[in-house]
């Protein structure tokens, strides 16, 4: 699978954090753009679909379930992660129930975030395929 094809889309507030992850998305072959808002990122997704999105729940403005609840609605096939240093494990569970792809705590482990990245471009290419027959 080449990895450069698949679009990742970053939003945080963190600056710092979107520059971290992307540098270590990059690193893994991914391509990456950053938003540092929801509402950037949702003007984003008008332009262009990443393969992929990765998402903070707390932000000013719109938050991250919110943000989740707009793409769930406009592009049900789009995976997202969503990365907080706030989660719970009920938290956990409630997004995931909602369609959440995977939920991980900051700080992120490196090693499992590229695996969920892995598993959700993998899923949302079988479920591409899937829709296309």
């Amino acid at each position: 699978m080449n990895k450069l094809k698949h679009k990742i889309l970053l939003v945080d507030d963190d600056a710092n954090l979107l520059e971290l992850l992307s540098i270590r998305l990059i690193a893994a072959g991914y391509e990456t753009t950053i938003a540092k808002s929801a509402e950037e990122a949702i003007n984003y997704l008008d332009l262009t679909r990443p393969k992929l999105v990765i998402s903070d729940v707390q932000m000013s403005g719109m938050d991250g379930m919110a943000f989740f609840e707009y793409i769930h609605r406009t592009i049900p096939t789009l995976p997202v992660i969503i990365l907080t240093a706030y989660g719970s494990i009920p938290d956990a569970v409630a997004a995931v129930q909602r369609g959440v792809f995977g939920y991980l705590t900051k700080p992120y482990d490196s090693k499992n975030l590229l695996t969920q990245v892995s598993l959700a471009l993998n899923l949302s290419k079988s479920v591409r395929i899937q829709v296309k027959r």
